[in-house]
């Protein structure tokens, strides 16, 4: 199978697991750390809060958590475990093809200008080269 359509199946089964449960996600996959934002849709039982209820994962060299829930609310366990899981799955697969296109990104982004007397390719990268 390919590395594509396994990051779309990971992330149809997060976003599915999501809307069940009654959360949304915005994903930041633009810049570095790459974060996994999940807010809880259910804003009526919260409507004097200043926040909707939040956890966000930051991939880093360590995946950092933050929950920003109200006291009067609870996270299950096993939905927190399901979403962790699932995420890191979601981000591994995200990687992989990130760097898979890799050549492909810098071979849009090359300019040659000219060849050496040894073989050796002068060019420009442009601007919009992201490694």
């Amino acid at each position: 199978m390919s590395l594509v359509i396994e990051l779309q199946e990971a992330q149809e089964k997060l976003k599915e697991f999501i809307d069940e449960s009654g959360w949304t996600i915005e994903m930041n996959k633009d810049s570095y750390p790459i974060t996994f934002t999940f807010t809880n849709g259910q804003t009526s039982m919260f409507a004097d809060a200043e926040e909707l209820p939040e956890i966000k994962f930051i991939f880093k060299s360590e995946i950092q958590y933050v929950l920003n829930i109200p006291d009067d609310m609870r996270v299950d366990e096993k939905f927190f475990n399901k979403l962790k899981t699932l995420s890191k799955e979601v981000h591994r697969l995200y990687l992989l093809h990130w760097f898979s296109e890799k050549d492909k990104r810098y071979s849009l982004s090359w300019k040659p200008m000219f060849k050496t007397i040894n073989g050796d390719h002068v060019g420009l990268l442009k601007k919009t080269y992201r490694p």
